[in-house]
């Protein structure tokens, strides 16, 4: 059993892939969005386990899944075939990614970005402008999960720049300050925000018991510990 966060400035950071929450040798070809939300949903499943027996995942429509059995904050997020978790205590979180290969509509940047937000980007070579505005969104997207409010809140009255950040707390309307971070994940643009002001600590858990749903999730946290020779898919 993986040992609940004992400090709000902890936040867990768990991966698989589609294919390996559907327990197969590789994900399916082109799976749909409903596919990929369903398994997900399973490796949220999988991941609360582990912290206790009793935690289950409770589905919560336009808001945060709410966690029961265990006193656990969680939310995730899915793209192409990964599935990224986060899970805390104590505060709301929020996570978020997207893949960098991905196609952007140049239209994103008026519809997401701060006027700040928009002179900074409009400033970077062309060249650089499609990874700034995924990395940007992201952003975004995990601080509007963690503030529950999702796209209720227009993206534009959430400034969390588009260059490095700034370690500075960032403000959602009617909802508060939240900590953000970016992470560092091959291929992808992620990023995960928590309430309040409290830096954020990301740590990987121990591994949980080895299941036929859990053992893809163990091997991704003893990877990511050194304790196998797998590579990581996402690093902190």
């Amino acid at each position: 059993m993986s040992r609940v966060p004992t400090s709000k400035h902890d936040v867990h950071l768990w991966w698989s892939t589609v294919g390996e929450v559907e327990g197969t040798s590789g994900a399916a070809r082109g799976p749909s969005v409903a596919f990929r939300r369903a398994k997900a949903w399973a490796a949220c499943s999988s991941v609360v386990s582990a912290y206790g027996p009793r935690g289950r995942v409770v589905r919560v429509p336009g808001g945060r899944p709410t966690v029961t059995g265990v006193d656990l904050e969680l939310s995730f997020a899915y793209a192409g075939p990964i599935v990224v978790i986060a899970v805390t205590r104590g505060r709301p979180i929020g996570i978020d990614v997207e893949p960098l290969s991905g196609r952007v509509d140049d239209s994103l940047a008026r519809h997401a970005l701060a006027a700040p937000e928009l002179e900074a980007f409009e400033r970077l070579h062309p060249s650089l402008r499609r990874d700034a505005l995924l990395r940007a969104w992201v952003r975004k997207e995990a601080v509007l999960k963690a503030a529950g409010v999702g796209l209720q809140i227009e993206p534009t009255r959430v400034e969390t720049g588009v260059g490095r950040l700034t370690g500075e707390p960032v403000v959602v309307p009617g909802a508060g300050s939240f900590r953000l971070v970016d992470l560092g994940i091959e291929g992808f643009a992620g990023a995960l925000a928590a309430g309040g002001t409290a830096p954020v600590r990301i740590r990987w858990p121990c591994a949980p018991p080895v299941t036929a749903d859990t053992a893809p999730l163990a091997d991704a946290v003893r990877g990511s510990r050194g304790r196998s020779s797998r590579r990581p898919l996402l690093s902190a």
